[in-house]
């Protein structure tokens, strides 16, 4: 009824003009606001995230040291001992890698077989280090329940050196021995956990 009347019809509409006036005005500041706090997002990445990442990679390309961590297998007939073992390995210039190793050795102990976490520890600059074929030397002892461990030696042929690290075992199995002999050993997937922060922030900076 009010609406039919001409006067209060060009009020209610004056007044819905000016609240929808509001509410763009309101809208956007609000867009405005929001693209003012990703800029300032932005920028704080592109002045101080990415900085000292670039900082952090520049510094540990002269760190060394290679830990790696597993699963092993391997299984005893007469004099010769065949195993294989899956881990990821870690070094201090930011690389990471999941490598897989199959290796034999001459033993003294008679048949027997085990399962084992792994763990070991190489003087060698990068995860990288550790391919090809490589020795070692240790032994074990299993009764149900038990370990073993290895002293590992990697030739760094660029150098014409070696690289020398520790191992170590614990698992199920049984029998005891020792051992001597070696192992081929591949990279299956690695990265570098700055190249893939930088590019993550790179992209959210852009």
């Amino acid at each position: 009824q009010m609406y039919s009347d001409k006067a209060n019809r060009e009020l209610l509409l004056a007044f819905g003009d000016t609240i929808a006036s509001s509410f763009a005005a309101q809208g956007s500041s609000y867009v405005e606001d929001a693209y003012s706090q990703q800029e300032i997002a932005k920028e704080f990445i592109r002045e101080n995230l990415l900085p000292q990442i670039y900082n952090l990679k520049e510094t540990s390309q002269d760190n060394e040291g290679v830990m790696t961590l597993g699963f092993s297998g391997s299984g005893t007939l007469g004099i010769w001992s065949l195993g294989g073992s899956i881990v990821l390995a870690a070094d201090n210039q930011g690389n990471i890698a999941i490598q897989t190793t199959f290796g034999f050795d001459g033993t003294s102990g008679g048949a027997g077989a085990s399962g084992n976490v792994v763990t070991s520890y190489v003087h060698a600059p990068t995860v990288y280090s550790l391919e090809g074929f490589g020795y070692d030397a240790g032994g074990s002892y299993y009764a149900g329940f038990g370990g073993g461990g290895d002293i590992l030696i990697l030739p760094n042929p660029d150098q014409n050196t070696y690289y020398w690290g520790i191992g170590g075992q614990i698992g199920a199995g049984a029998g005891g021995e020792v051992h001597a002999g070696g192992g081929e050993t591949w990279t299956q997937w690695s990265t570098n956990v700055y190249d893939y922060l930088i590019d993550v922030l790179e992209r959210a900076a852009a």
